[in-house]
């Protein structure tokens, strides 16, 4: 019994589960002990920061996406400290937040996109999986002149770009 309590006493605390859709108008710091559900399409107004942790997760409901007109602020510092992004299906971050066991299982396109709609926001540090469209944001030529070259001094081994179709 005593070796029961001490391992249960080191048992992580479980994380608490915080639904978010509509509009954001005041600054806000996401924390890596809950898990965020985009449970209604969500903005982001201009002006608004909003400031997401490293490791902190953030699951998004079946076609839900996050439209970011202010900022966001991604502060994971390694690979493995990364924010992630998924669908509310995958039980691999933030255990089985839906409830459902193993009912249902995340697949590609699950939910729909991160919407970056202007230069304020730097993704690095994020991890997205099983959306639609992921971050999405500039047109082809505003991706040659502001992205590329950044992109390209981060020393990438591997880099796949999608710009321009509906230029």
């Amino acid at each position: 019994l005593a070796l029961l309590l001490s391992s249960l006493g080191n048992a992580p605390a479980p994380q608490a589960i915080i639904f978010k859709s509509g509009i954001i108008g005041t600054n806000e710091t996401w924390t890596s002990n809950n898990v965020y559900v985009i449970n209604g399409n969500l903005i982001v107004s201009a002006g608004v920061t909003i400031t997401i942790q490293g490791d902190t997760v953030v699951k998004f409901d079946l076609g839900r996406y996050m439209d970011v007109f202010g900022t966001l602020v991604l502060t994971g510092t390694v690979p493995g400290d990364d924010v992630k992004f998924t669908s509310l299906r995958d039980d691999s971050y933030g255990g089985d937040t839906n409830g459902d066991g193993n009912a249902t299982l995340p697949a590609p396109g699950d939910w729909d996109a991160i919407y970056i709609e202007n230069s304020a926001t730097t993704f690095q540090y994020g991890e997205v999986r099983y959306a639609n469209l992921g971050v999405r944001g500039r047109r082809t030529r505003q991706v040659r002149e502001q992205q590329l070259e950044p992109a390209l001094a981060m020393d990438p081994d591997l880099v796949t770009l999608f710009s321009g179709t509906n230029d």
